[in-house]
């Protein structure tokens, strides 16, 4: 079994996400939630060793996540990750198809990126891209005996439809 983490912080604009995030990790002492308005992290400076963003930048604006990447710089500490899912708009052509065939409907911000794009935004804001890491692609894990918060054992392997995007703070 794993060590576990020394602190959580999780952020979401919507509160009911992290009333979910919150029963979820109910008893853990050291995890902490907190509505934000925006693409910040509310934590002091150099204070954090990974920020992990999953379906976030898919909904910010070039400016938001450019904010986001700076915000992401300020917390972590030298030689600390960054981990962004995103949608890649040359792999996601038919997604962004059927996307823009109802967005109004939807009220509801979908963002398509270049991995050039988000590496720009990426060396500009203090960070090395380490990885991108195609959508689909199986990653596996070390083996280990980790446990997940619900208490089962974690995956051997996983897949996620998104890319991923690694960057690691100079």
């Amino acid at each position: 079994m794993s060590a576990g983490l020394d602190y959580y912080l999780g952020t979401d604009v919507v509160p009911e996400i992290l009333e979910q995030a919150k029963l979820t990790a109910e008893g853990r002492e050291n995890f902490e939630f907190f509505v934000v308005d925006g693409p910040t992290i509310p934590a002091a400076e150099e204070s954090i060793d990974l920020v992990c963003g999953f379906s976030l930048i898919t909904h910010l604006l070039d400016e938001e996540v450019f904010e986001l990447f700076q915000d992401t710089a300020r917390v972590l500490r030298k030689d600390g990750y960054g981990i962004f899912s995103f949608v890649d708009f040359s792999r996601h052509k038919g997604l962004f198809l059927a996307h823009a065939r109802n967005y109004k409907e939807r009220h509801d911000v979908l963002k398509f990126f270049e991995p050039e794009t988000l590496q720009f935004f990426a060396e500009e804001t203090g960070f090395d891209v380490v990885e991108v890491i195609p959508n689909h692609q199986v990653i596996s894990r070390p083996e280990n005996d980790d446990i997940l918060l619900d208490g089962k054992p974690a995956p051997e392997s996983i897949r996620f439809g998104h890319c991923l995007l690694v960057l690691k703070k100079r």
